[in-house]
């Protein structure tokens, strides 16, 4: 099969709007989180929507000096969002890149750079093409393997979480759903509750004592008793009321049911 007949602006379009549908051209997927991004508008695809849009115009438009301005844009603009905002390239338990993604990331580099050879007459022997697909594939997945867009995401979600940390700080009453799965226990108790800015002191129920807190966002975060700590995930947060709940070490589920009483500041 001729190359020329593979490489063309039609089949790069196609090629990015299958990573749109599918999710492989914006996933920001690291470690084990696998973010659902099948059909989800979000600020990553977005950045997908913007090469599509590019490429649509390029391919319907005759002027040969805008497709040249368009192309090479578009390439710019997708290597600088392949290496500072994509994802899978560290996933799982080996923190290794996603197979998957691979083989979607070198066809796409591979389509952009054929394209841009073709249309300038480049003279490039299509080894050295591949050397710079495999060359930008082991950049990312050695000096980026997790998208710098993550740790500004992570930050501003930090900064958050202090935020709603600094004002949950008060007295609360109300009560604590406890549910044992295993042998389908489910009863509510009592229970008062009394928040600082880095401990929660509980009282009245089955894990009464003092734990130390820290929200990693608006609405989860860890909290720690002796040589535990469990995941918290807060429901409900207004000025009167606190809903949250979490998964002890033996994975009984409890949720809180609260009612601040006062601020305690």
């Amino acid at each position: 099969m001729n190359l020329k007949n593979i490489v063309s602006i039609k089949n790069l379009l196609i090629v990015t709007i299958i990573g749109f549908i599918t999710g492989f051209d914006f996933t920001d997927s690291w470690g084990c989180v696998f973010y659902p991004n099948l059909f989800f508008l979000t600020p990553l695809s977005i950045l997908t929507l913007i090469s599509i849009i590019t490429l649509f115009i390029s391919n319907k438009t005759s002027n040969s000096r805008l497709i040249k301005i368009l192309l090479i844009g578009e390439f710019i603009f997708y290597v600088s969002r392949f290496i500072l905002f994509k994802g899978g390239y560290a996933v799982g338990f080996t923190a290794s890149p996603d197979p998957i993604i691979l083989i979607y990331d070198a066809i796409a580099l591979a389509l952009r750079i054929f394209l841009l050879k073709e249309l300038f007459s480049l003279k490039l022997h299509y080894l050295v093409v591949m050397i710079t697909v495999f060359g930008l594939l082991y950049l990312k997945s050695t000096a980026f393997p997790v998208p710098p867009y993550y740790f500004y995401k992570e930050h501003r979600s930090l900064n958050k979480g202090r935020k709603i940390q600094t004002e949950l700080i008060g007295s609360y009453t109300g009560n604590v759903q406890f549910k044992k799965d295993t042998i389908n226990i489910n009863f509510k108790t009592e229970v008062y509750i009394s928040i600082d800015s880095i401990k929660i002191e509980a009282q009245n129920f089955d894990h009464a004592g003092t734990y130390h807190f820290l929200l990693e966002s608006e609405e989860m975060g860890l909290i720690r008793k002796d040589q535990y700590g469990f995941y918290f995930f807060i429901d409900n947060n207004d000025d009167e009321h606190l809903n949250f709940s979490f998964e002890d070490h033996k994975m009984d589920l409890h949720n809180f049911k609260l009612k601040k009483i006062s601020n305690g500041r």
